[in-house]
């Protein structure tokens, strides 16, 4: 057997695994810069653009959902019109979503107070000044607008439950109608009330056994009128109620309408995955006492809901 040359051994070494050290990749990340320039030559998915960090060092899993083919989209076109958004074609699983509203909070903050681009270009004069939906609210895909009044993300109830009722808002619940549509089971039958097809509306708002929890909650707060009827969505009733109310109560209804509607969406998965059903008496307590919980956890607003059982 002969000797290896020197180019043989380069091949053999380049074709070891080398995984970079941590602490190196951090320390030569935090040495180097990126001009940006008019974003033309920058790549938006790749590159360290963003003051903080480039986007696969915070958002893995978001990067992991992007097409290979997108990975060279540069900052210029990435900005323009929200085109990154469409780059994400992998599973929108919970981690992809959470992470996907922490690079659209980053690109709000960048483009509001370290970046205003006003770049000249062949077509004219580009200028990038918001990619956050023109304020009008953050949108799960594009082209698709925010549903509803913002601010009820300032809503007194834990980050998990604001984030449910978001994908609610959505209708990105996986409830029976909508995994039917996706080939994933064939019967459509609310969970709850085992009558009519299980879509997010029904679930939370016009089933029977959903509109006997809210008619107790609302009847003991004196506010019964509110409660939903057979045909209401949940949007069109959300806003509807909080519009009769004082401003200065709507934070409160909006921290009875989200952990209610969580408590009611944990009851179906009961059902569906434990076998296991309460009844709307029983559902009223478990929500009860997990708002007793979160008042304790400083969640104050929800003391609403406690006071309903007084």
């Amino acid at each position: 057997m002969g000797m290896a040359t020197p180019d043989q051994d380069r091949l053999l070494l380049d074709a070891l695994p080398s995984t970079p050290e941590r602490k190196i990749s951090s320390m030569f990340s935090s040495s180097i810069t990126v001009e940006i320039g008019n974003g033309a030559s920058t790549q938006f998915w790749t590159d360290a653009w963003l003051p903080t960090a480039a986007i696969p060092t915070f958002a893995p899993n978001l990067f992991k959902a992007v097409g290979r083919r997108r990975l060279g989209r540069s900052v210029k076109d990435a900005l323009t019109d929200r085109r990154w958004v469409c780059d994400i074609t992998g599973a929108h699983t919970a981690l992809v979503l959470y992470e996907y509203v922490q690079l659209w909070a980053r690109l709000k903050t960048f483009s509001y107070g370290l970046w205003n681009l006003i770049a000249s270009s062949g077509a004219g004069q580009l200028m990038v000044s918001t990619p956050y939906v023109q304020r009008t609210g953050l949108a799960l895909w594009a082209g698709r607008a925010w549903r509803g009044p913002r601010n009820f993300w300032h809503a007194a109830v834990p980050p998990k439950v604001k984030f449910f009722f978001w994908i609610a808002l959505h209708g990105r619940l996986w409830t029976a109608e909508r995994r039917k549509r996706r080939g994933l089971q064939l019967d459509v039958a609310c969970a709850l009330c085992d009558q009519l097809d299980e879509t997010t509306d029904h679930l939370i708002c016009s089933c029977v056994y959903a509109r006997e929890v809210w008619s107790c909650l609302l009847h003991s707060l004196g506010s019964l009128a509110t409660a939903p009827q057979q045909d209401s969505s949940l949007l069109d009733w959300w806003l509807l109620g909080r519009a009769t109310l004082p401003q200065a109560l709507r934070r409160s209804f909006d921290s009875l309408v989200l952990p209610v509607s969580w408590c009611l969406w944990k009851e179906r998965n009961r059902r569906t995955f434990d076998h296991r059903s309460l009844m709307p008496p029983e559902l009223l307590c478990c929500i009860l006492d997990e708002a007793n919980a979160w008042i304790g956890a400083g969640y104050g607003c929800l003391a609403l809901l406690t006071a309903s059982a007084a």
